[in-house]
């Protein structure tokens, strides 16, 4: 049985209950005039007269006999009534409230389901202009590890020429000249990528790690690499990178990989799970 069918058969009940109650107390007052004129036509047994006098007699005797218990009867009915519509009222105010908090239940669900699925859009978008990548005959993943070649040679004949190794600086020097050259394709997938790593710290979303570790699982070893190099060196240094070690978005991969010596001089450890 719903809530709402035993609400209603509780109402029901409710009223059926008023209803006997009120002919009990209707059957009293009945029974007290009968009572009253039995007695009076027993003590006075005189039949029906035909003075004026006897019965305004008469009608002393049993208005101020059954007025009292008339009142009295009619008060409790009313009392009656007035408690029976209390505990309406009550029952009202807590439906209300549990109606409220349904509704506030079930605006916090609807929110979180639209949360989920503005999360699951911007994933299908970041494996979608992963997938519009094309360098030759490389398309979608696969051009990673072209990026990371075309980065890997000119950091080896830069580093070469330069005598004072400043890591940093130099790496910086070797990404913004990589950046301009592939900077309209990176841009646009870093961009995207920043955005759904905001949104899962900013938006409130629940369980947090659950959602980046589906992001993670997304990105290749080879994106987890330039996503090294472009909070290091690139434009994700002020934003994207406090977000990559909050999240530790390049866990699972290996710091023996990247170009620098100590990669964890340039990212916080957590960075790396």
């Amino acid at each position: 049985m719903s809530n709402f069918e035993e609400e209603r058969r509780v109402s029901a009940e409710r009223l059926q209950n008023l209803r006997r109650k009120l002919i009990w107390l209707a059957f009293t007052g009945v029974l007290f005039v009968a009572l009253a004129a039995g007695w009076y036509f027993l003590k006075f047994n005189q039949g029906f007269s035909s003075q004026q006098e006897v019965w305004g007699t008469f009608g002393d005797y049993f208005g101020g006999l059954l007025n009292p218990v008339l009142s009295f009867l009619a008060l409790i009915a009313l009392l009656y009534t007035i408690v029976i519509q209390m505990e309406e009222l009550n029952h009202s105010r807590e439906e209300l409230a549990k109606s409220s908090h349904a509704m506030g239940k079930q605006a916090n669900t609807s929110a979180e389901q639209l949360l989920e699925s503005t999360f699951f859009h911007m994933l299908r978008l970041h494996n979608a202009i992963v997938q519009d990548f094309k360098m030759g005959s490389h398309e979608g993943r696969k051009c990673g590890n072209v990026l990371l070649t075309r980065f890997a040679n000119k950091w080896d004949n830069v580093a070469l020429s330069i005598k004072n190794k400043d890591e940093l600086a130099t790496l910086i020097l070797v990404y913004d000249e990589f950046y301009q050259q592939d900077g309209n394709m990176l841009g646009h997938y870093f961009r995207n990528l920043f955005q759904i790593v905001k949104f899962v710290d900013e938006s409130g979303i629940k369980n947090q790690k659950r959602h980046i570790d589906l992001l993670r699982a997304q990105l290749s070893r080879s994106e987890q690499l330039l996503l090294f190099l472009n909070v290091v060196a690139g434009p994700g240094r002020e934003k994207f990178k406090p977000l990559v070690e909050k999240f530790s978005l390049l866990e699972h991969l290996d710091p023996q990989s990247l170009p620098v010596s100590y990669p964890t001089k340039f990212v916080d450890p957590k960075a790396f799970g």
